[in-house]
């Protein structure tokens, strides 16, 4: 949150903005389940590393010094080590610098670059490589599979139940990501550079994250591998704000969030006593519990046969 701060105000936001969106993301989101009740999970780790990343890309593009280049290889190498599929938070850079000129400063594209591009480069490979010297010693391989038969499913996506299903879906236990998408409005008006390559990031990232053959990704609660992508969702918000020029809009826009901050946290609670169900939901049993704080206080979880 400390980096996500940091990030805002690089791209402009004012503090009374910035403390909202902060107050957004923690309690309007999984992460906040993930923060307080399953920790041990890979997810607020990701979402803290990958937010310090695109802190440093910004600053890199802005600033274009090689020390930058350096910070940028470290973090994408612990954010490889995290979880290998966040490896994917790389193609941001385009949107992150704003226009094509400024992205091919920033990155070492130019031959006067070329050897600090080469330096990160082994950087980023040798740290990525304690994991596989460590799989080497341990196993006698230098890697090894985990999942096992897991894989997957190129040829056979589910990105609309990734994002609407009853079962998992993101609009429908994080509804502030639905709402953040007004932010692409600014986008498009204010530079189409970042607004497709914001547009092919997240694609690219729908279309890979609901490819896992489990899209749902086991007992979890909304969409736990979007949680690391948290601070996109941020800076969506606070360009949604840049939009609205009346202080009725932005009233109307926040007592939305507000509204979406109250849900998520009386989701957030049902799934914690099983009133949403870690797998198993459907839009009728959806429906027999939304918003049920009355059932919470009594105790009667109309969902109970749902439970194995």
């Amino acid at each position: 949150m400390f980096y996500l701060k940091k990030l805002l105000r690089l791209f402009g936001a004012a503090d009374n903005q910035i403390s909202f969106i902060l107050i957004t993301i923690t309690f309007g989101t999984n992460l906040f389940y993930y923060t307080v009740v399953e920790p041990s999970m890979s997810h607020v780790y990701s979402f803290g590393f990958i937010t310090i990343f695109v802190y440093y890309l910004k600053t890199l593009f802005d600033k274009t010094k090689v020390k930058y280049l350096f910070i940028f290889s470290v973090l994408l190498a612990i954010i490889t080590l995290i979880r290998p599929a966040n490896f994917l938070i790389i193609f941001i850079a385009p949107f992150i610098a704003s226009d094509k000129i400024t992205f091919l400063k920033g990155f070492p594209f130019q031959r006067k670059h070329l050897s600090a591009g080469i330096a990160g480069a082994l950087v980023f490979i040798t740290i990525v490589s304690i994991q596989l010297i460590i799989y080497k010693i341990q196993t006698g391989s230098f890697w090894i599979n985990s999942y096992g038969d897991e894989k997957f499913n190129w040829l056979n996506p589910h990105p609309i139940s990734f994002l609407f299903s009853f079962k998992k879906g993101l609009f429908i236990y994080t509804p502030i990501a639905l709402l953040s998408l007004a932010g692409f409005y600014k986008l498009f008006r204010q530079s189409r550079f970042q607004f497709y390559s914001l547009l092919i990031f997240l694609f690219v990232l729908l279309y890979v994250l609901s490819s896992w053959w489990n899209w749902w990704y086991g007992g979890s609660f909304s969409s736990r591998v979007c949680v690391e992508y948290y601070s996109v969702m941020a800076l969506l918000i606070y360009f949604a704000y840049n939009i609205m020029k009346k202080k009725a809009s932005r009233i109307i826009y926040s007592s939305l969030i507000v509204i979406m901050i109250v849900i998520c946290q009386v989701q957030t609670y049902q799934y914690r006593y099983y009133f949403i169900h870690w797998e198993n939901m459907t839009y009728e049993s959806y429906c027999k519990v939304f918003l049920r704080v009355d059932l919470l206080v009594s105790g009667e979880n109309p969902n109970r046969d749902l439970i194995k």
